[in-house]
């Protein structure tokens, strides 16, 4: 199993995040950098992975959007 973990501590806005999960899960350079590619992205990915994102209850308002979308990639 693949083990990503993030501290989104340092993580400060919508931009940032994209980045951090796009370089810890190796998205291709074409990553649109949004929630819709995101979900699209999550649901390519074929190996077992567990991702743990740290203080990510700490995250200003755009934490919902990124919530949903990774709940419904994990069904």
């Amino acid at each position: 199993m693949k083990r990503v973990i993030i501290d989104c501590a340092a993580i400060p806005d919508k931009a940032a995040m994209h980045r951090a999960l796009a370089e810890a899960l190796a998205f291709p350079d074409y990553y649109g950098n949004n929630l819709d590619a995101l979900y699209d992205r999550l649901s390519d990915i074929r190996e077992e992975t567990s991702l743990t994102l740290l203080h990510f209850t700490d995250m200003g308002n755009f934490r919902a959007g990124f919530q949903a979308v990774l709940e419904e990639a994990e069904q």
